[in-house]
This record gives C-alpha cells, structure tokens and sequence, in this order.
C-alpha cells in the first residue's frame, strides 16, 4: 500500500509508533504542567502508526485506508482530515 500511495503521489509520510508502556502524557491545567508516565487513557485500542495522505476528498482518503494491509485482520482504522497549515505554502 505504501510504495502504490507513494507512486499516485499521495503519501506525505507514514511511521509505526513505540509501543503504548513507552508513551509520556504531558498535561497543562492552571499554567502547570504535568507530565505522568503512561498514556493519557486507558482504552482497548491504541494508534500504531499512521500514514499521512494528501486526497481530493474523504472518499479517496477512505479508499486509501481500506488498502492499509493490517484493515483485512481485527484491527479497525481511523480517518480524519487535516487542517491545513497557511505557512507550509499548502493552504
């Protein structure tokens, strides 16, 4: 999936992420920050990685993530789109 993203142009970037016991959690409440060991909640998934994708529309973007290898296993994904950044000459 990742080399076809990158031959159609869309792949801006992709990375698999340290498991979830690696994970920091920085919190700023009052002007203090907080910061603990762990993530910030239990929950019963968790982001591995992620691929960054430049699409048309939502459709294309789901059309993409349906080629994610690990969607054919249990694993569920997440698509959302990105605000766009006015100083990276993109929008």
């Amino acid at each position: 999936m990742r080399k076809e993203a990158q031959a159609a142009g869309v792949l801006l970037d992709s990375s698999g992420l340290s498991p979830v016991a690696n994970a920091t959690t920085v919190r700023v409440r009052n002007d203090k920050t907080l910061i603990t060991d762990g993530p910030f909640a239990e929950t019963h998934e968790q982001l591995g990685g992620f691929f960054l994708l430049e699409c048309k529309d939502l459709d294309e973007a789901l059309s993409w993530a349906a080629k994610i290898p690990s969607c054919s296993t249990a694993r569920s994904k997440s698509a959302r789109c990105g605000r766009r950044n006015s100083r990276n000459g993109r929008g």
